[in-house]
């Protein structure tokens, strides 16, 4: 039992890798020191000193990084410096506990596209895939409490969704085999508050394919199957549970549904459709099956199927995109948690 909840957290961990930040393309920075207004009559700017806009724009951002980072570290410190001025970052956010003891907290630049905010040591920022490792947590311990059994189908908790796919099982479920990694019809048309709405369009969908088969990543849906599963166990959302049995116990700003008064603290995503994008190791499906290991095989499949822009269709933020009210406040637990990076690295 141990080694099947290592593996889902493994798996959890290895599609999402655990960092926050923004990514933006850098643009000039206007008014103190963005060299662009500041020059004077000997070309110099008049903060700064420097000559060079760029270098003074640089220069600028460098002191926007506040926090603290342990001598022992101090090539984080080097590195996400870089990565600020780089013009890949608006803003970001790192932190890192080590021996139980936080050794590294730094955030800087801004939390918007017209930078009229800057990141403080509270903002907010929507870590997309890595809600699911938290959500793990979550599992882990109604697993460990004996509230639900991996081995079990899926249908001894949730009897409706047995209707149409009676042999798959919760661990199917957990590690992407479930073959449900999309909605056959489109988005439900609905909000991404309405959870019900959500669970009864999956509850009656078939199968893409034959559960316990083969891996494809439910980079949305796994929000609304693992988190029907664990309220029917439970008794309690996912969001709910976290924040009630761990969020609050240990102080962690860290929130699966953000509450409507806390939305100011969010910094902004610059979002780029999903379904756009092209999946990892694409070229493989180039390469004959012969020379392909059973794993790589089934990953061929995927990409050829275009398993890939089923997982990642991003229809629904055409209305209601990650800065919406009803994104942040809604409970996806596979894609919007927010939270602060000390409390993940604290987490």
């Amino acid at each position: 039992m141990n080694e099947l909840i290592l593996g889902f957290l493994i798996i959890a961990f290895a599609f999402t890798g655990l960092a926050i930040g923004l990514i933006f393309k850098n643009q000039p920075i206007k008014g103190s020191c963005g060299g662009i207004a500041n020059l004077d009559s000997s070309g110099e700017c008049q903060i700064c000193g420097r000559t060079d806009p760029q270098s003074c724009n640089d220069w600028f951002l460098l002191l926007m990084i506040n926090g603290h980072c342990d001598d022992r570290f101090k090539k984080i410190h080097e590195i996400f410096s870089e990565q600020l001025i780089s013009g890949h970052e608006l803003g970001c956010s790192v932190a890192i506990e080590y021996e139980g003891n936080e050794v590294v907290n730094l955030y800087g630049g801004y939390t918007n596209k017209l930078k009229s905010k800057v990141w403080t040591d509270d903002t907010l920022v929507n870590v997309w895939s890595v809600t699911k490792a938290v959500t793990g947590i979550c599992i882990s311990k109604i697993i460990s409490d004996g509230l639900l059994d991996v081995n079990k189908n899926v249908d001894f908790y949730w009897p409706e969704y047995g209707k149409t796919k009676s042999d798959t099982k919760v661990i199917d479920v957990l590690t992407h085999r479930a073959g449900m990694f999309g909605f056959k019809d489109g988005f439900p048309d609905c909000n991404w508050t309405d959870w019900d709405t959500f669970v009864k369009t999956l509850e009656s969908q078939t199968p893409y394919h034959e559960p316990g088969i083969s891996q494809g990543y439910h980079a949305l849906t796994f929000a609304w199957l693992v988190g029907e599963i664990f309220r029917r166990a439970e008794g309690r959302m996912v969001g709910d549970y976290f924040r009630d049995e761990i969020a609050s116990p240990y102080n962690l700003d860290f929130h699966i549904g953000l509450p409507n008064y806390e939305h100011y603290r969010c910094a902004d995503i610059s979002f780029k459709r999903f379904d756009n994008l092209k999946p990892p190791l694409e070229f493989i499906k180039y390469i004959p099956d012969i020379f392909l290991f059973n794993d790589l095989k089934n990953l061929k499949k995927s990409i050829i199927s275009r398993d890939f822009t089923y997982a990642f269709n991003g229809e629904l933020f055409n209305r209601y995109d990650p800065n919406s009210s009803d994104w942040r406040k809604s409970q996806v637990p596979s894609a919007n948690g927010h939270g602060t990076a000390a409390s993940l690295a604290k987490l």
